[in-house]
């Protein structure tokens, strides 16, 4: 299973680890970088988690949803 991680704060320090402990591959997407959210929601990734700031959410899902 691939994951892409929106956010470098909860998503890297809480999630990743926990995707792992699954031996999934696991990529962080900084959620400033809004061309990188949305190559890796366009990319081969099984799930993408969102977790941006609040205030990113709408952006986050709509890329992901595409």
């Amino acid at each position: 299973m691939k994951v892409a991680i929106i956010g470098r704060g909860f998503g890297a320090s809480a999630m990743k680890p926990a995707f792992e402990m699954h031996d999934w591959q696991v990529e962080i997407v900084p959620s400033r970088d809004m061309a990188a959210v949305e190559a890796a929601c366009a990319g081969d990734a099984d799930l993408i988690a969102v977790h941006s700031p609040p205030f990113q959410h709408k952006d986050h899902v709509l890329a992901a949803l595409a």
